[in-house]
C-alpha cells in the first residue's frame, strides 16, 4: 500500500495483493478515481461510470463512460508507428514521466525500507 502526497494537495492511494475478499464481478480489478465534484469507476459489470451529483445521503447520478474503440497494448502499437513517423505530434507519454514513475516507485521501496514518509 503507498500514499503518494502531490503538490496542491492531491493525493494517490495505491494497493496491491495477491489475495483480496472483494466481489467475484470485479475480477480481481479496481480503480476509482475520485474528485471534488465525482467519482469514475473503471471496471464495473456495466463497464466505466461516472458518479456526479451527490446528494445527503450518499445516492448520485451515474452516467456510463463509453471507452475509445482501441485500448491497451493495440492502442500503443498504432500509436507507435505515428510518433516514429512524427505523424502525430508528441508522444502520449515521454520520457519524462518514466522518470518520474520510476523516482515514485524507488521512493515507495525506500519508504517501505525505513518505515518512514520519502519526499521527492
Amino acid at each position: 500500500m503507498a500514499l503518494v502526497r502531490f503538490d496542491g494537495g492531491l493525493t494517490l492511494e495505491m494497493t496491491v495483493s495477491w489475495a483480496l475478499n472483494q466481489s467475484p464481478a470485479q475480477n480481481g480489478v479496481v480503480c476509482r478515481v475520485h474528485g471534488d465534484e465525482g467519482a469514475v469507476e473503471v471496471y464495473t459489470s456495466r463497464g466505466a461510470v461516472m458518479h456526479r451529483g451527490f446528494g445527503h445521503k450518499g445516492e448520485s447520478k451515474e452516467t456510463p463512460l463509453k471507452l475509445p474503440r482501441m485500448t491497451g497494448h493495440a492502442a500503443m502499437m498504432r500509436h507507435f508507428p505515428r510518433m516514429r513517423n512524427r505523424q502525430s505530434g508528441l508522444p502520449t507519454l515521454g520520457a519524462a514521466q518514466g522518470v518520474t514513475l520510476m523516482r515514485m516507485l524507488e521512493a515507495m521501496y525506500r519508504s517501505a525500507e525505513t518505515g518512514k514518509s520519502v519526499t521527492m
